[in-house]
């Protein structure tokens, strides 16, 4: 009886593995079915499966790792071993410094999460570039296509949204002196609030990405330089296109509710949704900690609520008697898990700005977002007269950081300041009393 030829051992071209799972064929004694499978960040899937020889089977992996560009792992994986020792492109320079934030224990993963995206974005745009080849014109070019890429978008978007309410109108016409009318208001009302808000968007396009990606691009460059043998020994004249703090400052749709219009829109939420945004408004909070408070950090004794996943660091947060009311009325007995625990994270932080653009539109206001309604809190707790330093570590950042991006002075306060300092009236009229004075009246 003839004997059955043993299984060929695996095969090793990395970031691929093969291995014969079957065979051997009954028409090839030297033919096996085999599975190659790419093993990348502590995952594994399957690249190819087929019968072949061993031959064939490594002049196959090879070629598909070229086809998929797989090869650009190896560059990866070597530089989290620290073993990079050559980058020529744009493309394995980004992959590489990506490599090496994800083998790094302290890093958080909100930084590297943003971080990949920057990264993919500008492998998207110059990943072709060498290395030698990416001078200020090529960072001109990376961002005037970015920009003109991003209006095409929005306008495309809002090309939709335009039909959508056209359509929407002819729904609602249709169905006037209905049960359906209110259902139909409320639909045409939304879509309404999206278009002025995409009409916004299109006359200033979001610099805040493109800082982002040319940051992280920059970052990526000094990396190499300290690191890798060979590569240009020079700054990036990535200065010279960056956004500057007022261009993305003005980009960003800086509105936020008055009083009377956020209380409007409260009035119109239920539920969850109602909740979370009353807890935005009384702490200031940012909405993925709203999204992860728990019950366990909830002290109605103290009025205060512990921030514990947060970016920057766990933090008590101070409550208002009347948010201390609610919770108490609210919490669940036994009182443990998360505040909003009737939907998952993902779900708070995703719906909870599609909630406020239906209350919005039903209450007849401007949208504002969630991230507003921060900016909200911030004008207020300034604008009181609190200590600076008591109101940035409420919200959770530096003073520097709460003054520079969050707080907007207005003509009123500005008229306060100027009466409070006396500005342009006489000595007489404007009461100002000299330390000297004061010293005379003291001792006299």
């Amino acid at each position: 009886m003839p004997r059955t030829p043993m299984k060929p051992s695996k095969i090793v071209i990395e970031p691929v593995r093969a291995r014969a799972i079957r065979g051997p064929h009954k028409t090839d004694p030297k033919s096996f079915y085999w599975r190659g499978e790419v093993h990348h960040n502590g995952t594994t899937n399957t690249l190819w499966t087929g019968w072949g020889t061993r031959k064939e089977v490594r002049e196959r992996i090879t070629d598909l790792i070229a086809a998929k560009g797989l090869d650009r792992l190896v560059a990866e994986s070597n530089a989290r071993r620290g073993d990079v020792t050559h980058i020529d492109t744009v493309e394995i320079l980004m992959r590489a410094w990506i490599g090496w934030w994800l083998d790094d224990p302290e890093a958080k993963p909100s930084t590297v999460r943003g971080y990949r995206f920057a990264a993919k974005r500008v492998v998207a745009g110059l990943g072709d570039v060498r290395i030698n080849r990416l001078d200020l014109t090529a960072l001109e070019r990376y961002r005037r296509a970015t920009l003109k890429a991003w209006r095409s978008e929005k306008r495309a978007e809002l090309a939709k949204v335009e039909q959508a309410l056209l359509d929407a109108q002819e729904r609602l016409e249709a169905v006037r002196g209905t049960e359906r009318e209110p259902a139909a208001e409320r639909g045409v009302g939304t879509l309404q609030s999206r278009l002025q808000a995409l009409q916004r968007r299109v006359a200033n396009p979001v610099l805040s990405t493109l800082a982002l990606d040319l940051k992280a691009l920059n970052a990526a460059w000094n990396w190499a330089r300290e690191r890798i043998d060979g590569f240009p020994n020079k700054r990036l004249p990535v200065k010279a296109v960056l956004p500057s703090k007022k261009e993305v400052r003005e980009a960003i749709d800086d509105h936020r509710p008055s009083e009377a219009d956020f209380w409007a829109v409260v009035g119109h939420l239920g539920g969850r949704a109602r909740r979370a945004v009353l807890l935005l408004a009384a702490t200031g909070a940012r909405k993925s900690e709203i999204a992860t408070a728990r019950w366990e950090g909830f002290d109605p004794a103290e009025g205060t609520l512990a921030i514990t996943d947060s970016k920057t660091g766990r933090r008590e947060v101070a409550l208002p008697p009347a948010t201390v009311e609610m919770l108490v009325a609210e919490r669940p007995d036994p009182a443990r898990g998360r505040i909003l625990s009737e939907v998952t994270v993902t779900t708070v932080q995703s719906g909870l700005p599609q909630h406020l653009r239906r209350a919005c539109a039903t209450a007849g206001v401007r949208y504002f977002s969630v991230q507003a309604i921060r900016r909200m809190v911030t004008d207020k707790l300034y604008s009181s007269g609190s200590d600076p330093s008591a109101a940035a570590a409420q919200l959770g950042h530096s003073v520097q950081v709460a003054l520079e991006h969050y707080r907007r002075v207005g003509m009123a306060e500005k008229k306060r300041a100027v009466a409070l300092a006396g500005l342009g009236a006489p000595p007489e009229k404007a009461k100002v009393v000299s330390l000297d004075e004061r010293r005379e009246k003291k001792s006299g």
